[in-house]
C-alpha cells in the first residue's frame, strides 16, 4: 500500500471516529479540507431495485468529485470520509466513466430487515 493511500485510510478512519462537520482527504501528499457546505451539496437518489439488490446513486459536487481516485472503487470508510452519508450495508460497486461524479451504490435486498433479525436472534439467545 502506498504512503498516500495509507494516509488516506488513516484520515478516513479518524473522520469516521470524530464525526466532525468536514472531512479530510489526502491528495498529492497534501490534506484538503472539504467544507461542510460542499457536503451539503451531495445529492442522493431514491432507491431502485432488481431481484437481488437495491440501488441508489449519489451525485457529488464537482469540487469533491475531482478528488476521487479514477481507477478504483471506494471502501465505506473512504466514501464516508468525503461526506457521503447513508445507512449501513451500501457498497460502492461501479464507476460510470462518462459521469465519474456520480457514485453507484448497492446492497442486498432486505438488508436492514436481515440485520434487525440477527439482532433479535442475538437478544433472544441471551
Amino acid at each position: 500500500m502506498s504512503f498516500r493511500l495509507s494516509v488516506f485510510h488513516a484520515l478516513a478512519s479518524q473522520f469516521a471516529r470524530s464525526r466532525c462537520n468536514s472531512s479530510l482527504l489526502a491528495r498529492s501528499g497534501a490534506f484538503l479540507q472539504i467544507p461542510a457546505e460542499k457536503m451539503g451539496q451531495i445529492q442522493y437518489s431514491d432507491k431502485y431495485f432488481d431481484d437481488t439488490y437495491e440501488y441508489r446513486h449519489v451525485v457529488l459536487p464537482p469540487e469533491v468529485a475531482k478528488l476521487l481516485p479514477k481507477n478504483r472503487l471506494l471502501a465505506e470508510n473512504e466514501w464516508r470520509a468525503i461526506g457521503v452519508q447513508q445507512s449501513r450495508g451500501w457498497v460502492h460497486y461501479a464507476i460510470h466513466r462518462p459521469e465519474p461524479h456520480i457514485m453507484l451504490f448497492r446492497r442486498p435486498l432486505n438488508y436492514q430487515q436481515q440485520q434487525e433479525n440477527q439482532v433479535q436472534q442475538g437478544i433472544m439467545a441471551k
